[in-house]
């Protein structure tokens, strides 16, 4: 990707190493944007409000953003495979972009140090770098990289205790005879009890009917 000589000198951006070339994606960057899929009582921040933040962060570093990642309903502890995500970091790499822009550290991973460590391990040989924007964390600044893992410790914790109270919100509900879990098909929600959905409840009705008719 071309950039012009004078995006390079409004961005006043270093090359990856000292003396070395410049950054083939000098000033060009993209923002993740992770939504968890855990009820939006314990997760209110919105896509909205992510992309927001990443925006204005990259407008004070006069970075430009050229690309946008985004892993909607996924867990950043439990899954293994996260497109946006994978996408960001593959970019980074391949040096299409300059700079990752993330809200915050537990958007970008809840897995722990471990796997934060390979992470900055590739970017720092490919010159890429993450921005952890409520943190004021730069991935290329080697006293923020302990910093970083030490959060993605603590965001891996946080975690596992979001999963224990979700669970145990969906137990209550249950005793009480609520529904607080996506609705299935045929019914609707109301005041946390299913009841049939006028049309879907005719489709689901007439497919149990031709099941047992054979």
């Amino acid at each position: 990707m071309a950039v012009s000589r004078e995006h390079r000198a409004a961005g006043g951006h270093a090359s990856p190493a000292a003396g070395g070339p410049a950054h083939p994606a000098a000033g060009l960057g993209g923002d993740y944007i992770r939504l968890s899929d855990v009820p939006v009582d314990y997760d209110p921040f919105s896509p909205d409000t992510q992309r927001r933040i990443c925006h204005q962060a990259a407008d004070q570093r006069g970075v430009k953003l050229v690309r946008e990642f985004v892993d909607l309903d996924l867990s950043a502890r439990k899954d293994i495979y996260r497109p946006g995500y994978e996408n960001g970091i593959k970019a980074l790499v391949n040096q299409e972009i300059e700079y990752l822009f993330v809200p915050t550290v537990d958007r970008f991973s809840r897995r722990g140090m471990g796997q934060v460590g390979l992470v900055l391990d590739e970017l720092e040989k490919a010159g890429g770098r993450i921005i952890f924007v409520k943190e004021g964390l730069d991935s290329a600044d080697p006293n923020s990289r302990l910093i970083i893992g030490v959060l993605a410790e603590r965001a891996r914790g946080e975690s596992d205790q979001i999963s224990w109270r979700v669970q145990q919100f969906h137990e209550a509900t249950r005793r009480m005879g609520l529904w607080a879990r996506v609705r299935p098909y045929g019914y609707v929600v109301e005041d946390y009890r299913l009841k049939p959905h006028p049309e879907e409840a005719l489709i689901v009705r007439r497919i149990v009917d031709q099941f047992l008719d054979g």
